[in-house]
Parts: structure tokens; sequence; C-alpha cells
């Protein structure tokens, strides 16, 4: 990995190029040096055909010999998904927000599996609460109790269906403004290793 690249322009880049690499990469025949020269020029390569040509490559048998492979990846989506513009830069932004609320969604969904399990033992503990009222023991007051606690889950997992619901919609408006077709197909997730500054 001692060679470096500077970023290829895609315009520099043709199918003929990409096929001439794809070649070599799945060939059998290729020395690892050349596998590695070629990931090296694929990483650098400002084009959804070199990237979606370096993520086919790592799911090959050959993959593993190529050490660096998933940095090669992570630094094409660099090239690939850097702004170069001002409009660029703000739907940039707008992947980041998008990868923020992706996180808050996915912390409600496990907060309201929490509390899912809590309202299941609530409803077991309330069972068993109502039939020993049946065997003469007076529970009217632990009863009243988890009734409030039922309530208060119930309460809780409506809103935050209500949250995950409003923020899905808040994520489809935003990827319904993007405009630059690389970001309309990007993974926010890929997002997270760029910085703006």
């Amino acid at each position: 990995m001692n060679e470096h690249f500077s970023s290829a322009d895609p315009d520099d880049q043709d199918d003929h190029e990409l096929m001439d690499l794809a070649e070599r990469l799945f060939s059998s025949e290729t020395p690892v040096v050349e596998l590695e020269r070629i990931c090296m020029r694929l990483a650098h390569c400002v084009s959804d055909g070199a990237q979606q040509l370096l993520e086919r490559f790592r799911q090959s048998p050959r993959a593993g010999a190529v050490e660096w492979l998933d940095c090669a990846l992570e630094e094409g989506a660099f090239h690939l998904l850097s702004p170069r513009n001002d409009l660029e830069e703000q739907e940039f932004l707008v992947l980041k927000v998008v990868e923020d609320i992706q996180e808050t969604i996915v912390d409600l969904c496990m907060r309201r599996d929490e509390i899912d399990l809590q309202r299941r033992k609530l409803l077991v503990r309330q069972a068993a609460l109502s039939s020993i009222g049946a065997d003469g023991l007076v529970a009217d007051d632990l009863l009243c109790e988890v009734d409030a606690q039922l309530a208060e889950i119930d309460r809780e997992i409506v809103d935050i269906d209500r949250r995950v619901v409003i923020e899905e919609a808040v994520i489809k408006r935003l990827r319904a403004s993007i405009t630059t077709p690389r970001y309309r197909a990007a993974d926010p997730r890929l997002i997270r290793s760029i910085h703006l500054l």
C-alpha cells in the first residue's frame, strides 16, 4: 500500500477501464500485489461503478488477500461522497441529519422493546394479584399500583410509536429533498466517517 493515487475524475474513467480492472480483479491469475494496486485505484475513483466493483470484490474468495480492503472501501466512499460545491454540502448535511434521526429511531425502538417487556411482566404480576384476590387475600392497593404502571407504559408506547412515525416521515421528506444523484442513493451510515469542516 505504498503507492498513493490522487482522486480520479469520473470523466477520466470509462466503462472500458472498469471492465479491464474487473477482469484483472476477479482473475485467479492476478498476483496479490496487482490486486492491491487495482483496489487502490478503485478506491480513488469517484464513480459508483468503481465502488460497486470494490464491493463485489469484497464478496469474492480472494478478497482476504487484500488486508486493507475495508479501508479502501471507506476511502472510496469518502471520495465519492465528499461535497464539491455548496449544494452538495447542504445535501451532505441533510444526509448527516438523516443518519442522526435513524440513530434516534433505533434508540426509540430499543426503549419500546424494553418497556414492552416491563409491560408483559406487569401483566403476569397483575394476573397473580387477581388470583390471590380470589383466595380471599386483599391486594387491591397493589392491583391499583400495577394498573397505574401499565397505564403509564401504554402511554409511553403510544408516544414512542407516534414519534417513530414522525421521524420516519421526516427522513422521507429529507431524502426527497436531495437532488444530487450520488447522495440520493447513499447509505447515511457511510456518511458517518466523513466530516464537514
